[in-house]
């Protein structure tokens, strides 16, 4: 486990996706202010101090876990999903998103979803590469993950006690 700002962790992950950004999925587990990022080398689990208080650089714990240790209902939420990661779009599309919210005051929803389908059928690109406008995703979010193992129970004990210890809050764990 190591602390640091999550935006050091966030870049070192940031560099990992760069040098292949195939295969990416990413799930926040809002409850217990935990993201579970998961690539083609790894899985990493952070743990965050503020997910919903405004603190500028958020101070974050963040451990390499194995491939039996990533809770089921990761590998069960994502599956059949696009893989996460940056994703450019067209510029006529968006051309054409701006003309309809231009010309309209209601929300254009099938356009909108036209991109949507568009752009994730592509797949993800090096964030070093993009230009223009950019859609990034998908985050999955769940507000707890099931069928947690001992294992995980221990790991999330652990990184509860190490955030309380870094920043004197208390931190509830699944016990």
């Amino acid at each position: 486990m190591e602390a640091k700002s999550l935006l050091g962790i966030l870049r070192m992950l940031n560099r990992k996706y760069d040098i292949n950004p195939r295969e990416w999925h990413m799930l926040i587990e809002d409850k217990l202010s935990n993201i579970y990022i998961t690539g083609p080398n790894g899985c990493w689990k952070i743990k965050v101090d503020s997910f919903y208080g405004y603190n500028p650089n958020p101070v974050a714990i963040v451990t390499r876990i194995e491939d039996e240790d990533i809770p089921y209902g990761f590998h069960a939420r994502h599956k059949g999903s696009p893989h996460y990661g940056f994703r450019p779009v067209p510029r006529k599309m968006m051309e054409r998103l701006i003309e309809e919210i231009e010309e309209t005051d209601q929300p254009p929803y099938e356009t909108l979803k036209k991109i949507l389908k568009t752009v994730m059928a592509t797949e993800p690109v090096p964030s070093r590469s993009l230009r223009g406008t950019i859609m990034h995703g998908p985050i999955m979010h769940a507000p707890r993950l099931e069928d947690i193992s001992d294992a995980q129970r221990k790991l999330e004990f652990n990184m509860s006690s190490e955030m309380e210890k870094l920043t004197g809050k208390k931190y509830y764990y699944i016990g």
